[in-house]
């Protein structure tokens, strides 16, 4: 899934949890649980691996979380009510571990060791591809994008 759409389910997960750190672990944890289902990235791999994954992701992602800042704004103006300490915390849960594999990532590419974190974020991206590689079947990136893009407007339509 992309950002936010995770940021998204992060922060209406938050809206129930009575504290930030809870409303950020139910924001993580429901990212794994939304990974599990086939949403287009499969290709995604072979795309970064065919050359310049650096310059390749790094604007894609930039859109993204551009993306996922401006849903969570509009979600949380919707709900002034809610503490929006608690509501930014649920969607930063919601995409922390594609933060880590990204963050992965460009390690990796600039050659860079830094002992406990990169010994954590491997570990981190076998546990986040797990849910990635047990799919059966993946559907297309465009029907991806679309099935996401569907549900992020319902999410909004419903919420804001």
């Amino acid at each position: 899934m992309y950002s936010p759409l995770h940021a998204a389910a992060g922060l209406l997960l938050a809206q129930v949890m009575p504290d930030p750190i809870t409303a950020f672990a139910a924001g993580a944890a429901s990212h794994y649980l939304r990974d599990a289902f086939p949403h287009g990235d499969t290709g995604l791999g072979e795309w970064l691996a065919g050359g310049h994954s650096a310059r390749r992701i790094a604007p894609g992602e930039a859109g993204d979380l551009g993306l996922a800042a401006i849903v969570v704004w509009a979600l949380i103006a919707g709900h002034p009510s809610q503490g929006w300490i608690k509501l930014v915390a649920g969607a930063g849960g919601g995409i922390t571990p594609d933060l880590f594999w990204g963050g992965r990532l460009l390690l990796d590419r600039a050659g860079w060791r830094i002992p406990l974190l990169t010994s954590f974020l491997h570990r981190h991206d076998r546990w986040h591809s797990w849910g990635h590689v047990k799919h059966f079947y993946d559907v297309p990136f465009a029907v991806g994008l679309v099935i996401q893009a569907v549900l992020l407007s319902l999410v909004l339509f419903l919420h804001v």
